[in-house]
Formats: structure tokens, sequence, C-alpha cells
């Protein structure tokens, strides 16, 4: 019975400490509803976390004219969650590490995403399973921002277009795809590692690759793209 009360006690301390030093989540579901949607939204398509209140709002404006039939979502944030934020917009704190975000008020958190980056999954994913993950992300993560840096929310003809093309490349090529890695293609300035600090040799593969790049760039006012191709192009 003592040791029992021991251990209840020794809890507390421990959640008492590890709240006063990293933080503790809050009931936001009540207190801020929607907030982690729209920023677990906003770090899907930007593949980081907002900078301040105003990028939220950005986004969240922006669903609604791209997904109009949920509009209610965005009602609640616009009329009840943003302007609660915003009396204390001065004391929040938009908290981004490699892998992870939070906006934090004090020791409270807000909210918190977490492994949304393409440079943090596959951590703990089966062997049997990398194989269909490395098809899906090839075919469907590839992201695309204007020249003012903005993502585009409805891209999914966009990204079965380059899709259908890369796909070709790869196979002309008999690419493996057993290994693969994401990529930044700026426009006019041609494919760069997203992640990893490695070199991609100029290929007749890579060439064709940044072609297609350069040729959705300017058919539809695209500057940037990020997307996977295999390893084994380099």
């Amino acid at each position: 019975m003592l040791l029992n009360r021991l251990r209840i006690i020794v809890c507390i301390i421990l959640s008492l400490l590890f709240q006063s030093c990293f933080g503790y989540i809050t009931n936001n579901k009540s207190t801020y509803p929607f907030l982690a949607d729209i920023v677990d939204l906003y770090c899907a398509y930007y593949l980081q976390g907002p900078n301040n209140l105003t990028d939220l709002e950005k986004v969240a404006n922006d669903m609604v004219q791209a997904f109009p039939d949920e509009v209610y979502y965005y009602k609640i944030l616009n009329e009840y969650t943003f302007p609660k934020l915003k009396k204390i917009s001065k004391e929040l704190q938009f908290i981004q590490t490699n892998c992870s975000f939070s906006i934090r008020h004090g020791n409270k958190i807000l909210c918190q995403i977490d492994d949304f980056s393409l440079c943090c999954f596959d951590e703990y994913i089966l062997e049997e399973e990398k194989y269909v993950l490395r098809i899906q992300k090839l075919m469907n993560s590839i992201y695309f921002f204007d020249e003012k840096g903005e993502a585009l929310l409805t891209n999914k003809d966009l990204r079965h277009e380059m899709w259908n093309k890369l796909k070709q490349v790869y196979q002309n090529y008999n690419l493996s795809k057993d290994e693969i890695i994401a990529v930044n293609y700026l426009n006019n300035k041609g494919i760069n590692p997203f992640c990893e600090r490695i070199e991609i040799n100029k290929t007749k593969s890579v060439l064709e690759i940044e072609e297609i790049c350069s040729k959705i760039c300017s058919k539809h006012a695209i500057d940037r793209i990020i997307f996977y191709i295999p390893l084994s192009i380099r």
C-alpha cells in the first residue's frame, strides 16, 4: 500500500517537473477549436510550420476558396479561434524544429505537430511496407509553390500530370525504386537535395526531369516543386 502511494507521488512530481521544464498541452479542442487541424494542414502543404498567426489566417481563407464545402470548419476558426488568439498574439511562440512544430503560450503548448517533414519519416516503418510507401511518395508527395512562395492547395490534376511524365523517365532508364530521396526544384535553377547533403549529377535522366519541371513551371506559373526521385538516378 505504501509502495503504491510512493509511486503515485513520484509520478505526480515527475509530471510537474516535466510541465515546468517543457510545457504542457492544453485541451485546445474546446479552448481553441480546430487550431491543431489548421496547423496540421499548413504543415502538410508547406512542409514547415507557420511563422505567425497571419500565416494561419491566410491558409484558412485560401482553403475556403479551394474547398467551399468545408466552410463551417473555417468559419469557426475565423469567428472564434483566431480572434481569441489575437488577444494573446504578442505572447505566442511559434517554435520550429527539424521534425516538429508547436505553438506555445507561456508554458502551455496550444498545439504540436510531429513528423510532418519529408526528412523525418520511415524510422519505424516495417521493411515489408517500405516499397509500397516509396511508390506512394513518388506518386503523391509532389508539392507546388507559386512565385509568392504560396502552396497550391488544389493540385491533384497537376500531381497526376507530373507523375505520368516522371514515370516515363524512370521506365525509360530502368531506374530502381529501392531507395528514394526528396529533391527541391527551383525554376531555372535545377534540382537539389531537399534533405540529404549529397550531390546529384547532371545525368541524362536528371536533365530530362529538370526539363519536365521547367515546362510545368512555365505552363502553370510555378516557381518551386518539391518531390521524390529514385536515388539511383544519380
